[in-house]
């Protein structure tokens, strides 16, 4: 896998895209088959170090793709951008699984703009497609820059177009909603339960 990676980042063209992609310069379509898409997926993340979404037609390619990121970039944070189940005439509640998919990628998106990202270090520990944090903490990673020791990959976030078209809460709204908790703090825990009741959490 990592000798067909180094071959792709040999390629010309390959580093023509790259070279436009860190000028920021928008990219038409590549058009590239279906077996070339991740492993230049994969070499594009590793290379420019910062976040990537990758958007396709239905939900069930989408965690096709999620699975399969798992070969062509290990060490990447994969997360998935889930669709609801009810259709967007519907009023239905949305599922647990897929709530908590969509806060774990804008958790992990979300740690690139918040103001102590960078005093707590890798704290994203947990891994996608499990619970989510009463808080959210990570270091940030500065665009193209180069992985330091300790400092977790940038994510790769898989969604589907439907995923996409689905409004969520505004950025500013779920930044400010944000709280860092620190292992040995102590904090009061009425004012606590009513902070994250204000902010959508249900009591039980």
């Amino acid at each position: 896998m990592e000798f067909l990676l180094e071959q792709i980042q040999s390629l010309p063209a390959y580093q023509a895209l790259l070279a436009s992609l860190k000028s920021g310069k928008s990219q038409p379509g590549l058009a590239l088959p279906r077996a070339a898409r991740l492993p230049v997926l994969a070499a594009l993340h590793a290379d420019l170090n910062q976040p990537i979404v990758l958007v396709t037609d239905r939900a069930n390619h989408a965690l096709a793709l999620h699975d399969e990121l798992a070969f062509w970039s290990p060490s990447a944070q994969r997360y998935s951008f889930s669709e609801p189940n009810p259709l967007f005439y519907e009023e239905a509640a949305w599922g647990n699984t897929t709530r908590r998919e969509r806060l774990q990628a804008l958790t992990a998106l979300a740690a690139y703009h918040l103001p102590f990202a960078d005093r707590v270090g890798a704290a994203l520990s947990l891994p996608s497609r499990t619970g989510v944090p009463p808080m959210l903490a990570a270091r940030t990673v500065s665009k193209g820059a180069a992985q330091k020791p300790g400092q977790r990959m940038p994510p790769i976030i898989v969604t589907s177009a439907r995923a996409l078209m689905t409004r969520t809460l505004p950025r500013r709204d779920f930044l400010k909603a944000s709280k860092l908790l620190k292992v040995g703090q102590r904090l009061p825990p009425q004012p606590l339960l009513e902070t994250w009741v204000s902010i959508g959490y249900q009591p039980a």
